[in-house]
């Protein structure tokens, strides 16, 4: 399991990558998910990143100014999980993390997507370094879109994002 931190600012994001990456098998913790309302959500979140396999850190100027980011970063550090960035917009978080997997979905969604999936199905705890830019992975093709679902229960989510402590 993959523990996702995040900050409410970035729930729309956080929703299509979280969709993206379960259609993909990924088995992925996300607090409003896996969280009862009135559960202790500190408590909850860290024993999520003490069972996880690694953690993915969602970088944007918000996260930068929260406790609770600088707190689930912390842990996943003293229990030794990888972390992986996915750069969701530019921040001076990103130079802190040098050295560590990210993937930039800044430009172009696709291969960020496909960056993160790299890295974490690669086991590794280092970005890829391709000497060229032809050397970088690309996007795969995507299978035919499915069906579209009903809306309801993705504003469901949304709200209950918005609404995280």
């Amino acid at each position: 399991m993959i523990y996702l931190a995040y900050t409410k600012e970035d729930a729309v994001f956080v929703i299509r990558l979280a969709e993206d990456l379960t259609a993909t098998g990924i088995d992925l913790w996300v607090d409003v998910n896996e969280i009862g309302v009135t559960a202790d959500w500190s408590a909850a979140q860290q024993a999520a990143i003490e069972a996880s396999e690694g953690v993915i850190v969602v970088v944007s100027p918000e996260a930068v100014k929260r406790e609770h980011m600088r707190r689930e970063i912390d842990q996943a550090a003293r229990s030794q999980k990888p972390l992986y960035l996915a750069v969701a917009r530019r921040s001076p978080w990103q130079v802190w993390f040098e050295g560590l997997p990210f993937a930039d979905f800044t430009g172009d969604y696709d291969s960020g997507l496909n960056d993160l999936l790299v890295n974490l199905m690669g086991g590794q705890n280092r970005p890829p370094r391709p000497s060229s830019k032809e050397a970088r992975p690309r996007s795969q093709p995507q299978p035919e879109a499915a069906p579209p679902q009903p809306e309801a229960p993705r504003r469901s989510i949304v709200r209950r994002l918005l609404r995280r402590p």
